[in-house]
């Protein structure tokens, strides 16, 4: 595609060779092609379907039921939305390294005057930006215009702000960890099956609290279960997940860069 291509002269130096015009080429994945609008349509069924259908469609057909609350379709849009967008992100964040690898098009990349670490950088910034504003932004703005609508009144909207950016930073740890895989392997199973397999350890580890009280406490997990309170304006009980999952999303950055760094092409 002519987006792909398009690669101009740039003069940047160092670590950064290169970064805006990746940074070009990898946003025109996602705001010059169809894939832009799929992902807004699906994302809308996926956050949005449901707690739509809460609000709107029951009271039509169970007319006798009290009227549902905004409170209501925000629990059920907050549920939703985390272990939706952490499966989503981990598909399409699958081959942003390995396709690359596959189709020979690093080595091309990097023939230029572009460095290993503003390759790594501009996949996670532009994939970043574009998971953000698709799954997060756009889809909370709906859901904040479903709730006001619902009770009438506009919603506060700095608590739902601050619950969606938690839910952002747990996108944010998962694209890290799968960028990160995509560094150490040429093949989309191994980083597809390790990054699931660490996502459902973790579900699983989370469930066992009581037995093993300080490991399931900075686990990713733990962070969702941070956001029904904050979208209530109630105090956090804690930061500890925040700290954990911001500081592993640095480390598996500095690793991808440090791992590509280090490969043959």
């Amino acid at each position: 595609m002519s987006h792909d291509s398009a690669l101009l002269m740039v003069r940047e130096r160092g670590w950064s060779s290169g970064l805006r015009n990746m940074l070009r080429k990898e946003n025109g994945t996602w705001w010059r092609t169809k894939k832009c609008w799929v992902q807004i349509l699906v994302w809308l069924l996926i956050a949005n379907g449901i707690p739509a259908f809460i609000l709107w469609i029951i009271p039509l057909i169970d007319t006798g039921s009290p009227l549902p609350s905004g409170a209501d379709g925000l629990e059920a849009f907050l549920s939703i939305l985390g272990p939706a967008a952490t499966i989503g992100v981990l598909i399409l964040a699958q081959s942003i390294i390995v396709r690359e690898k596959q189709l020979g098009t690093a080595a091309w990349i990097l023939s230029n005057p572009v460095s290993r670490a503003a390759f790594v950088l501009s996949k996670l910034i532009a994939h970043a930006a574009g998971i953000l504003a698709i799954i997060f932004v756009l889809q909370g703005l709906v859901a904040y215009g479903q709730f006001s609508l619902r009770d009438g009144e506009l919603w506060p909207i700095l608590p739902l702000a601050a619950a969606i950016g938690l839910q952002a930073l747990h996108m944010l740890f998962w694209l890290a960890f799968s960028l990160m895989l995509g560094t150490f392997f040429r093949s989309r199973g191994p980083v597809l099956g390790i990054a699931f397999g660490a996502y459902f350890v973790q579900e699983i580890l989370g469930q066992l609290e009581g037995l093993v009280p300080v490991v399931p406490a900075y686990m990713p997990t733990k962070l969702l279960a941070l956001c029904m309170p904050a979208a209530l304006g109630r105090p956090l009980p804690t930061v500890l997940p925040i700290v954990s999952v911001a500081v592993s999303a640095v480390l598996f950055v500095l690793i991808a860069i440090w791992r590509f760094g280090r490969q043959e092409y």
